[in-house]
């Protein structure tokens, strides 16, 4: 049984009311009071310009303490930036890579992480190296051990693959990095607000997501985690007011001094506002309870395993244990092109995604879903063999 009744929260979004939304690994959907916070944000700092500004800051740092206690962790550990795919730059970019370095990923990683990864090798000489993703967790940790050599400074993977919804063992891999020699930087784009997420279980290096997936939040509001020891490991390649605690020019000098936290990665103009919308969606879930949201999503994707799994002809790509998941179940149907599929349902209202790698298409199961709503995906499905 799931934890909370969806019925009232679902008439808090409108989308709901016409369509099957099953793609929150792409971007979820804002609440309804959850957008009035937000837009009225953006009402007052549009409105009010500079006469807002001290609010705005106040803003900022309430949102960046709310998504400190989040992940338990400093809020001086925390940047805001646009969206995962600018975490995974600020890392890369701003390592001191020596040629033959190596970085390694794995072989399900969005364009967030493996498009960088790809430029990386192509510009530096930095070799890019791939450890297979399993449905074992034993296995994908050998994988990784094989992977690693005396070289590899860095590993950089998804918390859950976006592609087949594993959950891959996090902790493990930041402690096989550590005893290497190397770091590591851990993607939560599809993990966030869809499991627990813990800086100080997880010992990694470095941390990126997003407040538009399982969050619920509005667009451009990423963030970035970095441990305190590795703050000063990062260049900065783009600097500009914010950056710097101190500046001044002396003659021709100029002298400075960087924000001693992870402040250092925010400059320039920002829209401050999306981070209250950021914190108005952290705060509609904690009124659920956390825990009672994740308990919803883990319950929900094993029902909508069983489920599916009565399709003749589907064979899931997801691991059925919670412990090796999270909110995505990814399918296939081998005599159908999963785009074509996700196509289809698509005409019928049922928003999924399609994937690559493995090829499949992919179901979200979100804090405002039912079982119902995956006994409509089966029907379709069932249609359309």
């Amino acid at each position: 049984m799931s934890v909370y009744d969806c019925t009232p929260l679902r008439e808090a979004i409108p989308l709901l009311r016409d369509h099957v939304y099953l793609n929150t690994g792409t971007e979820g959907l804002l609440a309804e009071p959850v957008l009035s916070d937000y837009l009225a944000a953006i009402a007052r700092q549009e409105r009010e310009g500079h006469v807002a500004l001290e609010w705005r800051y106040a803003e900022l740092e309430r949102t960046r303490q709310v998504v400190a206690d989040l992940v338990h962790a400093h809020p001086d550990t925390i940047a805001f930036t646009r969206n995962a795919t600018d975490g995974h730059n600020l890392v890369l970019y701003g390592l001191d890579w020596q040629p033959g370095d190596e970085l390694l990923i794995s072989d399900q990683e969005h364009p967030a992480l493996s498009h960088p990864a790809a430029y990386l090798q192509d510009q530096s000489g930095v070799v890019v190296r791939v450890f297979g993703i399993d449905a074992d967790p034993h296995v994908t940790l050998r994988n990784v051990g094989a992977a690693l050599t005396a070289k590899t400074r860095l590993i950089a993977f998804s918390h859950v693959s976006c592609e087949s919804g594993i959950r891959l063992p996090a902790k493990r891999i930041c402690q096989l990095a550590r005893e290497h020699g190397a770091w590591s930087l851990l993607d939560g784009a599809q993990s966030l607000g869809a499991i627990p997420v813990d800086m100080a279980e997880l010992t990694c290096d470095f941390f990126v997501s997003n407040g538009h997936k399982w969050l619920c939040g509005p667009k451009e509001t990423g963030i970035l985690y970095v441990r305190p020891d590795r703050l000063d490991a990062l260049t900065l390649h783009a600097v500009g007011a914010g950056t710097f605690e101190r500046s001044s020019w002396r003659g021709e000098d100029f002298c400075y001094g960087l924000q001693p936290s992870a402040r250092r990665f925010e400059f320039g103009t920002r829209n401050q506002a999306a981070l209250v919308g950021l914190r108005a969606a952290i705060a509609w879930l904690q009124d659920l309870g956390l825990p009672n949201v994740h308990g919803h999503i883990a319950d929900l994707a094993e029902r909508a395993h069983r489920i599916l799994a009565e399709v003749p002809g589907i064979a899931i790509v997801t691991p059925r244990s919670g412990e090796q998941s999270a909110g995505i179940i990814t399918f296939n149907v081998p005599s159908r092109s999963p785009a074509e599929i996700a196509q289809e349902l698509r005409r019928q209202g049922i928003v999924t995604r399609h994937t690559t790698t493995p090829p499949g298409v992919r179901a979200s199961a979100a804090y405002f879903n039912t079982t119902q709503d995956f006994a409509r995906l089966a029907a379709a499905l069932r249609s359309l063999m």
